[in-house]
């Protein structure tokens, strides 16, 4: 009992906290904290002047809460009038867009009506080793039409071009076929025609027989006796004994040296366009197309697209076609004049239809150049030279010399060593004495006249 009752009487002993107390103090401090918090926020924001409220002792009694000072804001300055701009402030430049790709321009409507192809190009045959065809291909086509063009589907066969304003041109390369497309271009269109271009070894050459060599000259006859010998001392003339033997007469003219021909200046050009040309099935004619070229011509060559339709037969002379109709149906003829420095060319339709019965089986076509009243009066070829026996005679045609535009000819400066007569274009010519002789030939027509020697050997 005893240490229980000392246990209770040193609890009793202590000094104990009213309960009430404890409360109180815990505020106290609450408080004092806050206020040191408040003065040090103040003293940190701004220094105190003389304007200032004056701070309330914020002492508060042991169990009071302390009364804190209330801090007005400064009063808020006065707001600055709004300054009016003289003048309104330039608004930032905007950017340029970017501008948008120009779209390409539509095509044009064509315009007019186009081109229309009419009738069919006729096939062409060509000698691998001959020279370009020429078409006109303005035939073929109707109405508005700006110009051509042409193309190959093998130009290692045969090439096409067109020379303006409307002549096509196809040259021959190699062996085979090719077809060529013709296009007409207009504002309203185009228009094509295709042909095909068959390119193949030439005709065979024309052979002619062999000239017959001369028959042996007969022996000389035997020398005469000497005549008796002079009673003087004369001297004795010479007798004809070395004198060589004649060659026999043939009749036909023989030729020997002549003049070098004309050297060319320039490439033969045309002068006209060959008309179209018709003849009947079976029967012949002749074409002089000497009058639509121009300059000195060395070669000619004529060339058919269809000898099926219509042949070309051996020329009887330079710048000549003799056509001969085959069949029925339409053939182009392209004749192309030739010189050391280019050549040219042109065609032209022939139409074979029925045989005629009231022409003969050569036609023979004359042109108009051969009335005078278109053409150039030129020569042609070189100087003649013609040899001929004593005692006979040989014949000279004098149109071979001249253009075709001469209509009349005639034979001056006769010598005496030989005989000319004139009928028509044929001269003849009959020797009279031995040696060289030059006459002079004349072509005519109605506006002019030209010459030209020729040289004649009587032997």
């Amino acid at each position: 009992m005893t240490g229980g009752s000392g246990s209770r009487g040193r609890r009793h002993g202590r000094t104990q906290v009213p309960p009430r107390r404890a409360p109180r103090i815990v505020r106290l401090v609450a408080v004092l904290a806050v206020g040191a918090l408040l003065l040090s926020q103040c003293g940190d924001d701004e220094e105190p002047t003389d304007g200032d409220q004056e701070t309330t002792d914020t002492t508060a009694e042991v169990g009071e809460a302390p009364t804190t000072t209330a801090f007005e804001p400064p009063p808020a300055p006065e707001p600055l009038p709004p300054v009016e701009p003289s003048q309104p402030a330039p608004a930032p430049a905007a950017a340029p867009a970017p501008a948008p790709a120009a779209a390409s321009p539509p095509a044009p409507a064509p315009s007019g009506p186009p081109p229309v192809a009419q009738g069919v190009m006729p096939d062409l045959a060509i000698a691998v080793d001959g020279y370009a065809h020429a078409v006109f291909v303005q035939e073929y086509f109707s109405g508005p039409v700006d110009g051509y063009s042409a193309t190959s589907s093998d130009s290692g066969v045969a090439q096409a071009g067109v020379r303006a304003p409307d002549m096509l041109i196809v040259a021959p390369v190699s062996n085979g076929s090719a077809s060529i497309t013709v296009t007409a271009f207009g504002a309203g269109g185009t228009a094509t025609q295709t042909f095909t271009a068959r390119v193949g070894a030439g005709p065979e050459p024309v052979t002619r027989p062999a000239t017959a060599a001369p028959a042996p000259a007969p022996a000389p006859p035997a020398p005469a006796p000497p005549p008796p010998a002079p009673d003087d001392s004369d001297e004795l003339l010479p007798i004809d004994d070395d004198l060589p033997p004649m060659p026999p007469d043939t009749g036909d003219a023989v030729p020997t040296d002549t003049l070098p021909p004309a050297e060319a200046t320039e490439a033969p050009t045309l002068s006209g366009q060959v008309p179209a040309q018709t003849v009947g099935i079976g029967e012949t004619i002749t074409v002089d197309v000497r009058p639509y070229f121009g300059g000195i011509i060395q070669g000619w060559a004529v060339d058919t697209s269809n000898s099926a339709v219509v042949r070309v037969e051996p020329p009887p002379g330079a710048g000549r076609a003799v056509l001969r109709g085959i069949a029925a149906g339409t053939a182009t003829i392209t004749v192309t004049a030739v010189n050391s420095l280019g050549e040219v060319a042109q065609a032209f339709n022939v139409t074979v239809g029925a045989s005629s019965t009231t022409t003969t089986s050569t036609t023979t076509t004359t042109t108009t150049a051969r009335s005078g009243s278109t053409g150039i009066l030129v020569l042609v070829g070189s100087n003649p030279s013609v040899a001929v026996n004593v005692g006979q005679s040989t014949t000279l045609d004098l149109s071979q010399y001249f253009s075709a535009a001469a209509t009349s000819f005639a034979v001056d400066d006769v010598p005496s060593g030989v005989q000319v007569s004139v009928t028509g274009s044929i001269a003849t010519i009959t020797g009279v004495t031995q040696g060289d002789h030059t006459i002079t030939l004349v072509g005519s027509n109605a506006n002019a006249s030209i010459e030209r020697p020729a040289r004649i050997r009587v032997n």
